[in-house]
């Protein structure tokens, strides 16, 4: 790190927010057994119940709620199965966003305040 680079600490805030978008939870190979075995149930009764073919016919999402958000997020906005999310919720933001990401979520708020402040901070010395 050099001297114009300021680190900020990132820590969910567990709004969320983030799993009441619209769009895929991609499934990567072994995800789905992993998944499963943590429900309970057999790979064949988690994927008719949970998940759904991509439009590109290439992989599987989970499925979601009429209102958009995804099938595991908890009344309290926890995911249900968060010891064992996708690697594609885990990413998310920092390997990975979409458009207007930021006014959603409540750590990239917080986050950029932060950065915001360190360079008023910053600007005075």
């Amino acid at each position: 790190m050099n001297a114009d680079s300021q680190a900020v600490q990132v820590t969910c805030k567990k709004c969320g927010n983030c799993c009441r978008v619209r769009g895929y939870v991609r499934l990567r190979e072994g995800e789905i057994d992993t998944i499963a075995g943590y429900l309970g149930l057999s790979i064949t009764d988690f994927t008719k119940s949970y998940t759904r073919v991509t439009h590109d016919r290439r992989g599987l999402s989970l499925i979601e709620r009429s209102d958009a958000s995804c099938i595991f997020l908890a009344d309290d906005s926890l995911c249900a199965i968060n010891a064992v999310k996708p690697a594609q919720c885990r990413d998310f933001p920092h390997l990975w966003h979409f458009a207007g990401y930021r006014e959603l979520c409540e750590t990239e708020k917080d986050t950029e305040n932060q950065r915001r402040l360190g360079q008023k901070i910053k600007a005075k010395d």
